[in-house]
């Protein structure tokens, strides 16, 4: 069998939770052979191919592009990691996704695909009213490349990693942070991201890493221990979509993880705030109570190992692909 990748931004960290996993898959069947990433789009590129697979398809050239393949009999599988009809207004992609024409093209390229795979239940639901193909396929740790062995951190370090997309993420929860950071000044604070400092500048003890590419921020946070990762997210339509991968990577970093209850951080071992007042109480308990930290931390190491490492999750895209080769 042979999948052929297609991606806008294949170094990405989209690509790197949501494409790239299908290039493993030959370690469940020698005979799979991925082929990334695709950018020509037309008959020769894909006579040899049995599955085509597009990550994040939104375009009208990419509609063209999926009824050409089909009329090749060529299955189509469609991956979302997002909501991207709903997208705050202080996303600087919200004004690309606003576009008539870019929400009918994704409304499109949902409707015309074999099978459609998102990150959480809440896409799926949303995404249904389009196609009735559409199954959850979780973001997993990628235990083929990296080993999820640390022990709890014992450094007395607070984490946020994330994009410029999270300012009011941030800002919703800034005043807690403030507060914590000069109630326990010995706790540094690292941020990994950029265009930070409408928090960082009102914060002592911190350490601003900047933007990495995705294997250099893989290397980084090989390399560090973290004691509490923080997931401060607004409560609104978008985010409620998100999926988990801040917490994969702060259990593989040693740390416990703070976040919103929303459905995708109702898990064990992460602490989960309904509001700032809440998110304070809960970041200074996992300050002063180091058993709490462990016991979360455990709890979270061990449901990761037992159902989210992507050796395992990989057996459902290996199961949609070898339902879309034998039913064409």
């Amino acid at each position: 069998m042979k999948i052929k990748i297609f991606s806008a931004v294949p170094h990405g960290a989209c690509s790197f939770y949501r494409s790239s996993p299908l290039l493993k898959l030959n370690k469940l069947d020698s005979s799979i052979c991925g082929s990334a990433f695709g950018e020509k789009i037309e008959w020769h590129y894909v006579m040899d191919t049995d599955v085509c697979f597009f990550e994040r398809p939104e375009s009208m050239e990419i509609v063209q592009a999926i009824q050409k393949i089909k009329a090749m009999n060529i299955p189509i599988w469609s991956d979302y990691d997002d909501d991207m009809f709903n997208i705050p207004d202080d996303n600087p992609a919200h004004e690309h996704y606003s576009k008539k024409e870019i929400r009918e093209s994704i409304i499109q390229c949902i409707s015309l695909s074999d099978v459609v795979t998102v990150t959480t239940e809440s896409l799926r639901q949303k995404f249904l009213k389009y196609n009735e193909n559409v199954y959850v396929i979780p973001n997993a740790f990628n235990d083929y490349n990296y080993k999820l062995n640390k022990n709890v951190s014992d450094e007395m370090i607070i984490n946020w990693r994330g994009s410029g997309t999270h300012r009011r993420d941030i800002l919703s929860c800034q005043n807690s942070m403030m507060k914590v950071n000069k109630e326990y000044p010995k706790w540094m604070w690292t941020f990994i991201g950029k265009e930070l400092e409408f928090i960082t500048d009102r914060l002592n003890n911190i350490k601003c890493i900047g933007e990495l590419p995705v294997s250099k921020y893989w290397e980084f946070i090989s390399n560090i221990s973290i004691a509490i990762q923080i997931v401060p997210l607004q409560f609104n339509t978008f985010n409620e979509s998100k999926s988990n991968i801040s917490w994969l990577e702060g259990v593989y970093t040693g740390a416990c993880c703070l976040a919103p209850n929303m459905p995708e951080w109702n898990k064990p071992g992460i602490l989960t705030y309904n509001s700032e007042e809440e998110f304070y109480w809960h970041l200074r308990q996992l300050i002063i109570d180091e058993d709490l930290r462990r016991e979360n931390f455990e709890l979270s190491k061990a449901y990761i190992k037992q159902n989210l490492m992507l050796s395992e999750v990989n057996k459902k895209r290996f199961e949609i692909l070898d339902f879309l080769v034998n039913n064409r």
